[in-house]
């Protein structure tokens, strides 16, 4: 499965290129995570009474867009199959309204290969490069336009897909059990274990507003669902942390394990939750182990733990 956040784009890219290069390339990856882990029902059903739209048909439109522009615009060549022998002039959604008869897998092996073809025709040209067919009747657009045109067109669709998984109840797209998890020195464990990684940890809670709101205040980003959610996600490093929401949890009245988080300041996340009005158990320490922590309940009784590795 494919997982976006071990792509995110550098903060401080080098250039002009590679920032847009880094871009275009999370989201393209965000999309195919959109759908791999679906089945065919899921991909084609329609879930939002207010459109027509599909998961299925959204990647297969992003899968022409790519082909339209990169092959058609830039390169000036006939475009390839499906798109070639489609009633395109006569049916412009045919992308998202045919794609009811294609497989996760086959629409995936579309989606990619279309963004190959896009990553080839832009490979060796430079940002002032012109399309060799014009565009709105105003003459051709450079290369600089289409990547940052491609990278508008696919994070603008990628809010659709959000919205028609949540319409289908299912985890924010990524969520791959094979996401890296880094030890205590840093390092990525990447041995023959047949366990890789914790993709997630799921607690249960019975107040779903107080508990984005908890997390949320010591700087957890919400990735999926919300305070009105029956499930929420928020992204911990290569992980997740998911709230479920259960109205029989009961806290139990002895600690029934601990999550441990590795920040990056120890004291800084402590005052942070001080700040927050939060109530710490105590104060920073050193532990024997090698590791400076405090712990801290949330409102359902869970207990975290924030960490750093003693140098």
């Amino acid at each position: 499965m494919t997982d976006p956040s071990l792509f995110y784009p550098e903060l401080r890219p080098a250039s002009e290129r590679a920032a847009l290069d880094q871009q275009l390339g999370f989201c393209r990856r965000a999309v195919v995570a959109s759908i791999e882990d679906l089945s065919d029902e899921q991909a084609t059903a329609r879930p939002l009474p207010a459109t027509r739209l599909s998961i299925g048909g959204v990647v297969k439109h992003l899968a022409w867009a790519e082909d339209r522009w990169f092959v058609g615009k830039l390169l000036g060549q006939e475009l390839p199959e499906p798109w070639r022998s489609a009633p395109l002039n006569e049916q412009p959604d045919w992308p998202f309204e045919s794609s009811g008869a294609d497989a996760v897998p086959d629409l995936v092996a579309l989606y990619r290969e279309a963004c190959e073809r896009s990553a080839a025709a832009v490979d060796g040209k430079s940002l002032d490069d012109v399309a060799a067919v014009g565009s709105f009747g105003q003459g051709p657009v450079n290369v600089r336009w289409l990547l940052v045109h491609m990278v508008n067109e696919t994070a603008w669709h990628l809010g659709h897909l959000d919205l028609l998984r949540d319409g289908l109840g299912v985890p924010p797209a990524g969520s791959s059990p094979t996401a890296a998890v880094a030890g205590h020195d840093g390092s990525v464990d990447d041995g023959d274990d047949p366990v890789e990684a914790i993709s997630a940890v799921t607690l249960a809670t019975t107040d779903m507003a107080a508990s984005v709101a908890f997390y949320e205040r010591l700087g957890f980003r919400l990735l999926y669902g919300g305070r009105e959610s029956p499930f929420s996600s928020f992204r911990v490093g290569g992980g997740y942390l998911n709230l479920q929401a259960d109205n029989t949890w009961t806290p139990p009245e002895v600690v029934w394990g601990r999550v441990i988080f590795y920040v990056d300041d120890v004291d800084a996340m402590y005052e942070r939750a001080l700040t927050a009005g939060l109530t710490p158990s105590a104060p920073p320490a050193d532990a024997p182990w090698r590791e400076r922590f405090f712990h801290l309940r949330d409102p359902d009784g869970h207990e975290l733990s924030f960490a750093r590795p003693l140098p």
